[in-house]
């Protein structure tokens, strides 16, 4: 927590006298004092004057701070890390605690020099303000996108200004217009480095950047500019044991997004050493959501034949027979469908054996009850049949309980076809008779 001292009469009215203190003409300790009012009220400015931090906020940009704010942090020279405290004159004042964004500490500052206290303080401000969604096309209008990008080459801010930066990216970046600003920008590359944190302080920013570039490869087409920036290695990495979870979450549903866009980036993928590090993310104690994402990127990657010998031969199917029991049917589908995959690429791999011998027969037939959607059907009939391929194999899919299931699909009207097919595909090798 950082302590800040604010006067105890400041009122609403206030702001606007700050903000004029901004200009250009302004003396550097003056724009100090204001821009560490302004981040002041943005973070901690609540129960002050009965308002509450939306209030201030709101108070700001009404005050016509945002074109003003804009250019201040390209104005300073590289960012040092801020202190902890920051004092604003007044002889009545309050002591109030700021709030953390992100997972970095957000410090205001009066000992750094002036100038690496305005880029830090402005850009917090800028961070908060682009919270608004009305203030969004001020903010472009403004410039703030080619003002804030060159804040993230190397050595030009602080970590902490560059989360800022990226976190303002991040909100501006799910609006289509702007993404494609933030591309244009020359952001991608700069956001793929952040991938790879240069220090641990540094190590929060990789979430965000990640988010950033997983929204611009959504609606500014960059995610072949993203693999082209050498993108996939750190979001490899991102996967390895101990990261932060949310880091790890990000790193997954940006891979299986450039795995679904462009199917080469498994190649990539597994040069990397992606694969034994998602079948990792495999494993019951990790959430369901990142269990998903992690099983949605190796289905993609399974469509390769020598990548899915690879993926059976690092022990996926009892993780995967596993999530089949859950009853999320989100992941059973999933799981259903990497099995399949599996079964149908790398089937000298063992994948037959190995989901036998992880008890998968029983929750893929149970696949096959009416309830469960059709692509459950489809892929559980498929992965039977391939497990099908001897005689025992077949007393095992029928002692499960697959034939009337099997009969009552094909008896269902108006049945889908590809079911029907998968059904009748199974139906044959366990040697039963039935009828259409």
């Amino acid at each position: 927590m950082h302590h800040i001292e604010i006067p105890t009469k400041f009122k609403r009215k206030d702001v606007r006298k700050v903000v004029r203190t901004l200009g250009a003409y302004a003396r550097p300790a003056e724009q100090k004092q204001a821009l560490q009012m302004l981040a002041a009220l943005c973070l901690s400015g609540s129960g002050l004057s009965g308002e509450g931090i939306a209030s201030w906020r709101a108070a700001i940009s009404e005050a016509g701070a945002i074109p003003v704010l804009v250019p201040l942090p390209t104005r300073a020279p590289t960012a040092q890390d801020a202190t902890t405290q920051c004092h604003v004159s007044g002889l009545n004042s309050v002591t109030v605690e700021t709030e953390s964004r992100g997972a970095a500490s957000v410090a205001l500052s009066s000992e750094a020099p002036v100038a690496n206290q305005m880029q830090h303080n402005a850009t917090v401000v800028l961070s908060c303000l682009a919270e608004i969604l009305a203030n969004v096309a001020v903010l472009v209008a403004a410039g703030v996108i080619p003002h804030m990008v060159p804040l993230l080459r190397p050595g030009a801010a602080s970590d902490a200004v560059q989360l800022m930066v990226v976190e303002t990216l991040n909100i501006l970046g799910q609006i289509p217009g702007c993404a494609i600003s933030i591309v244009a920008a020359g952001a991608v590359p700069h956001l793929v480095r952040l991938l790879t944190p240069a220090s641990p302080s540094a190590e929060n920013i990789q979430a965000v950047a990640a988010a950033v570039l997983l929204h611009l490869a959504h609606y500014a087409d960059s995610a072949m500019a993203t693999v082209a920036a050498g993108a996939i290695p750190p979001l490899v990495q991102m996967l390895r044991p101990g990261a932060l979870p949310e880091v790890q979450d990000q790193s997954i549903a940006f891979l299986g997004h450039l795995l679904e866009e462009l199917p080469p980036t498994a190649v990539c993928v597994s040069a990397a050493g992606g694969i034994p590090l998602l079948v990792l993310v495999l494993r019951p104690s990790t959430l369901p959501d990142v269990r998903f994402n992690a099983t949605y990127s190796l289905s993609r990657i399974a469509l390769f034949p020598n990548y899915a010998y690879t993926i059976a031969s690092t022990r996926a199917v009892p993780a995967l027979v596993q999530m089949l029991g859950r009853s999320d049917s989100g992941l059973q589908t999933i799981a259903a469908e990497l099995l399949v995959n599996l079964a149908c690429m790398a089937r000298s791999a063992g994948v037959a054996p190995a989901i036998l011998a992880a008890g998968g027969v029983p929750p893929l037939v149970q696949l096959l009850r009416p309830g469960c959607s059709v692509i459950e059907h489809f892929h559980a009939a498929i992965a039977l049949t391939n497990i099908a391929d001897s005689a025992s194999n077949k007393d095992t899919i029928k002692a499960a309980g697959a034939v009337p299931l099997l009969e009552q699909l094909l008896a269902e009207p108006g049945a889908n076809v590809g079911v029907v097919r998968a059904a009748s595909e199974l139906l044959e090798p366990l040697n039963t008779f039935f009828r259409f």
